[in-house]
């Protein structure tokens, strides 16, 4: 079996944003046997060139699978591109309003009436977005929990776990019970979850001159 992977520049390409597409298969075949594959779309220039490559490259406008590890601007506006241009059979994205009726309840406001920070308000308004953009397209969307398998059984999610992924969601509830904001909360969330991971899934501590390493995002093999 033959693969292709492109990582294509997010931003300047100082970013770390992604932007990937791959597809594997017969690659000197027809495209009935090949699968192709988008991982995050960086910031919308990002998702027109993955579009470019796809279609000119690639040679198709069919995708099989999207998958959006998380809602940060540079890894989820392009997708949106993707979307709209392309003819996605399936997307993988994390819902959150999903798991939390506060977080339900914020959606309804768009997120802009929340105490949520405006950072968090794009995320969730970006992933609120590429939702509706799938379902006016009528494209199915799974949310990507570990043991999730594609439909060849070539890609595995490794993580999170849903119950992780809701046990972090409580760090940045629109409402609390605990008497705190939602700026302290993160700030004591990020304290606490920094002892044991590097990123949660709403605060990147990258740096554009460091090295990634595993963390809280989808994950995928």
């Amino acid at each position: 079996m033959g693969v292709e992977i492109d990582f294509l520049a997010v931003g300047d390409g100082s970013k770390s944003g992604d932007a990937i597409a791959l597809r594997y298969g017969n690659l000197s075949g027809s495209r009935s046997e090949q699968r192709v594959v988008v991982v995050d779309g960086g910031y919308t220039a990002a998702g027109e060139n993955l579009v470019a490559l796809i279609k000119h490259r690639y040679a198709t406008s069919a995708v099989d699978l999207v998958i959006s590890s998380h809602p940060d601007q540079d890894h989820i506006c392009g997708l949106e591109v993707v979307l709209e241009e392309l003819n996605v059979a399936e997307l993988w994205m994390h819902q959150p309003w999903r798991h939390s009726g506060e977080m339900n309840a914020a959606k309804a406001f768009g997120f802009n009436r929340s105490q949520l920070s405006e950072v968090v308000q794009r995320s969730l308004a970006g992933a609120s977005e590429l939702e509706a953009i799938a379902n006016r397209k009528g494209i199915p969307i799974t949310e990507p929990f570990t043991g999730l398998t594609s439909a060849d059984g070539v890609i595995l999610v490794a993580g999170p776990t849903e119950s992780y992924y809701e046990e972090l969601l409580t760090a940045i509830q629109p409402q609390t019970q605990t008497g705190y904001g939602v700026g302290e909360l993160l700030k004591r969330a990020k304290e606490a979850l920094a002892k044991l991971v590097p990123e949660t899934l709403w605060i990147e501590t990258l740096r554009d001159d460091g090295v990634t390493q595993p963390q809280n995002n989808t994950s995928v093999i």
